[in-house]
């Protein structure tokens, strides 16, 4: 009689009879195969996993338990785990790396939109407990069509008296009235009210003139989604009033969005390279403009330390492309390419992906591009652009200068 064994695991199949030195026949089970090992070392894998996942949760079980039990300060899971997240990318060696929640996430996606529902204004206060005041109406804006003008000081919103609020209380009761919004207001001493229907406001990022001789002049303070458009707008304009020779100003310009910055190239620069990457992987990824409207006149950027990212990509294409010349200062020296990935609960997270190069394959990351003509200072902490170009500023005084010589 043969002796059989049934291999209940599957590792063996079926038992194979072998005779011995005394004739008798034996069961013999096959050996191990390659199948066997790998199920072995995919289950020991998968126990490994689970130990450590379950590590991990009781330790963060224990750290959230003692913070419930043990910690002063007030705090719920939520912010815990935003916290947590926020920890994640702080852990990385990227200054510029920064977990948001949603409610900070819409926030950015509402800044970097370039557009608001209001009324369109711009308030300011003296000083603390003085009124508030109108100190710019944005063009095209529900306040503009009304009549509104800078200097104008708000009396009431609605049936609140404005006496002793802030800018930002002001604001707040203006965003609370809805469809409708009603004010109160003082100029030159007389008392006028109006009724205001809030609308979409583009917020200008762009302001342009013309100066003597031709001369154009275009601040660029942000490259967000809009300033593309009124960049487009404004070279338009100064194109059908005769340009000969233009002056763009970047001081105070931190960046904004790449893509953003190439669009506004496409108004400038000749058709090719605008700016390339590079990621972690040594990937080059070009960003190409199509030159339908190359600038024909002479034109000079102003560049100071606060010109960075976005800006310094503006300025580096513009003086390899088109030979500008730069005035100014050393600029901040941003060769980095930030992204940001929105998640599924409305968060987002931001980190550093790219290295950027100038189309002569400058790297400027850290050194920041070097003016042709220095010219001190910088821009005046707190001083815009646009209050900026006077006889006491000197890079725009060179700025006009240089084009006066080529112009």
């Amino acid at each position: 009689m043969e002796d059989t064994v049934i291999d209940k695991d599957g590792f063996g199949g079926e038992a194979v009879p072998a005779g011995d030195s005394t004739g008798k026949k034996k069961c013999r089970l096959p050996r191990p195969g390659r199948g066997f090992f790998a199920g072995l070392v995919c289950g020991l894998l998968i126990m490994l996993a689970m130990v450590l996942i379950f590590i991990a949760a009781s330790k963060e079980f224990r750290i959230r338990s003692l913070i419930h039990s043990k910690a002063i300060a007030d705090v719920d899971d939520d912010s815990l785990d935003d916290g947590k997240y926020a920890g994640m990318l702080a852990s990385l060696d990227d200054k510029y790396a920064a977990y948001y929640d949603a409610e900070t996430t819409a926030g950015n996606k509402q800044q970097k939109s370039g557009t608001y529902s209001g009324i369109g204004i711009v308030i300011t206060q003296d000083e603390e407990g003085a009124p508030v005041t109108i100190l710019g109406v944005y063009p095209g804006s529900p306040a503009e069509n009304a009549g509104l003008l800078a200097g104008d000081v708000i009396i009431r919103i609605g049936e609140d008296s404005a006496e002793g609020l802030t800018p930002s209380e002001v604001s707040a009761l203006i965003g609370e009235m809805g469809d409708k919004v009603q004010l109160t207001l003082s100029r030159d001493g007389s008392l006028y009210d109006v009724e205001l229907k809030p609308g979409e406001i583009e917020v200008p990022k762009v302001y342009y003139e013309m100066k003597e001789d031709g001369i154009g002049y275009v601040a660029l303070t942000t490259f967000i989604k809009t300033t593309a458009s009124q960049f487009n707008n404004a070279m338009d304009a100064l194109e059908a009033e005769g340009l000969r020779g233009l002056i763009i100003d970047l001081r105070g310009n931190t960046g904004g969005y790449v893509d953003t910055a190439v669009d506004c190239l496409d108004r400038i620069l000749p058709e090719g390279l605008a700016v390339y990457t590079l990621d972690k992987n040594g990937k080059r990824r070009d960003y190409n403009v199509k030159g339908e409207t190359p600038l024909g006149v002479p034109l000079v950027l102003l560049v100071d330390g606060n010109t960075a990212s976005a800006s310094e990509i503006f300025a580096g294409a513009c003086r390899d492309r088109l030979g500008a010349e730069l005035i100014g200062t050393v600029t901040f020296g941003k060769g980095i390419v930030q992204t940001t990935y929105f998640l599924e609960d409305g968060s987002s997270v931001k980190f550093t992906t790219a290295n950027y190069h100038t189309p002569a394959g400058t790297d400027l990351n850290g050194t920041g591009l070097t003016p042709d003509i220095e010219a001190e200072p910088d821009l005046p902490e707190g001083e815009t652009t646009v209050e900026a170009c006077s006889a006491e500023d000197t890079p725009y005084q060179k700025a006009l200068a240089w084009l006066r010589d080529r112009s």
